[in-house]
């Protein structure tokens, strides 16, 4: 794959082809959205495991949402099965998507140990929890943390890169593109809070 310097602007441009892309399917890729959420929210009530097997089955079938916009991209629409379609993807590409979840939950997580001394994987266990500005400082780790991997899914799923290349491409492209990777975690970062 051929790595290529971007301005800052164009992660403007990326959330101006998302809105478009789903404008293409926009019930189906909200509903996409909801099984993904629900899926982390109801893995999560499951005792002990339940927060780390939410981080592991989670990515997968969020993913769907990368598979329904590939498919509005290229002219067709997408499907609610695709929430399940990621799970066909080879172990690579699924472990590629598992281990980079991983690490961006690791990151929030040691935020969340060192602000507030809150055990993320132990939900809902009585700890006194985490303030709001803790919470935004939590989230802003795991945004800056995420920005390495934004593009692991896509180059597993969609150019059937391995382990070691989905990882090597997804950096790569952030390394040549910090300033509009960075931009782009900004306002991501600024849509989520």
């Amino acid at each position: 794959m051929e790595l290529r310097r971007v301005p800052a602007g164009r992660a403007l441009d990326w959330y101006g082809d998302a809105i478009r892309l789903w404008k293409g399917s926009p019930l189906t890729l909200c509903a996409l959205g909801f099984i993904a959420l629900a899926t982390e929210l109801a893995l999560q009530l499951i005792p002990d495991a339940g927060v780390l097997a939410s981080k592991v089955l989670a990515p997968i079938v969020a993913c769907g949402l990368f598979v329904g916009t590939h498919a509005v991209a290229g002219g067709g629409r997408a499907r609610l099965g695709d929430a399940l379609r990621p799970f066909a993807a080879s172990a690579p590409a699924i472990a590629a998507i598992v281990v980079s979840s991983l690490l961006v939950f690791a990151a929030e997580a040691g935020a969340a140990w060192a602000i507030a001394g809150v055990n993320l994987l132990r939900a809902g266990t009585g700890d006194a929890g985490i303030d709001e500005p803790g919470v935004f400082l939590m989230f802003a780790v795991g945004m800056l943390a995420s920005l390495p991997f934004t593009l692991i899914p896509m180059s597993a799923l969609f150019d059937r890169a391995g382990f070691v290349e989905a990882f090597d491409v997804s950096v790569a492209a952030f390394v040549h593109n910090v300033p509009a990777f960075l931009l782009y975690g900004v306002l991501s970062y600024l849509l989520l809070v």
